[in-house]
């Protein structure tokens, strides 16, 4: 059994970039191990709206109306080292029937992803006792079933960074990698899904007067993460809330280890998908 001294958390790859290795992957063995923290909270009202102006989206509406903050987590490790993502295991994607219509807008700009409320509760308590910062969810996230699910955007999901991985033939050892539109997998499997998911984490607060300054010092924060590669291995029989369809820093990367591959239903799809490829 490995010492905390044995452990490997994070690595530098040949482009200088943070890796999370495996013994820094988010887990309830794990999770009272880490610390989070975040940085010192910034107004960034007045960047979001020349942003926004410039690209001519009105993505964050409240800039025009009150202020918004803005303040990064960052998980340390029990080594010293740390990155600004965390890569949760075993999370929860969320399907639903809605997908299932011919204009469906469910997991084309966002998606329910349940997080395990063991590593919810571990952040929100570090979060005052580190960073003296309130944090908690916004309305429309519901604790149910073990889970916070949260509504996550995708805008920084591709499908090149959504995967099911397959063991490769005996003998051979080489794993095969299939790359799935998040939609379209859940499309495809008609079942929640169980994933492993790297994340960024923010606290955000706002206000809605433009000339009254935001309350760092005890406003509540709101919990924002986004997915930037996620690994489905299985289905998942954890229900989620009733959902509707709605039109409403540094790069870092995770480590993949070669014992997380799909099982089961989610590998033989991934398998009929390389057969249509004709990918061997």
């Amino acid at each position: 059994m490995s010492t905390t001294d044995e452990l490997q958390y994070t690595s530098t790859n040949e482009k200088g970039e943070v890796q999370i290795e495996e013994d820094g992957y988010i887990s309830l063995d794990n999770i009272n191990d880490l610390k989070f923290e975040f940085d010192p909270p910034k107004d960034i009202t007045e960047s979001v709206s020349k942003k926004n102006d410039k690209s001519n989206k009105k993505t964050v509406s409240y800039t025009k109306n009150g202020r918004t903050g803005y303040a990064p987590l960052k998980c340390v490790y029990p080594d010293g080292t740390h990155s600004s993502k965390i890569f949760a295991t075993n999370c929860i994607v969320q399907y639903t029937e809605a997908l299932t219509k011919p204009e469906y807008t469910y997991a084309k700009t966002f998606v329910f992803i349940g997080i395990p409320e063991e590593y919810m509760n571990k952040i929100f308590a570090d979060a005052l006792e580190n960073s003296n910062l309130r944090l908690g969810v916004k309305d429309n996230v519901q604790n149910l079933n073990g889970h916070y699910w949260m509504r996550c955007s995708l805008e920084k999901l591709t499908a090149k960074t959504t995967y099911i991985v397959l063991e490769g033939d005996e003998g051979t050892g080489n794993s095969k990698t299939v790359n799935y539109q998040i939609d379209q997998l859940l499309r495809d499997f008609k079942s929640n899904v169980k994933a492993h998911v790297l994340f960024t984490f923010s606290a955000s607060i706002s206000n809605n007067k433009m000339d009254e300054d935001l309350n760092f010092t005890d406003g509540q924060f709101t919990a924002t993460m986004k997915p930037t590669e996620l690994m489905a291995i299985s289905d998942s029989d954890v229900p989620g809330p009733t959902l509707d369809d709605t039109n409403s820093r540094r790069n870092e990367s995770v480590a993949w280890t070669g014992h997380m591959f799909a099982g089961g239903k989610l590998a033989e799809l991934a398998l009929k998908k390389l057969k249509i490829s004709g990918r061997k």
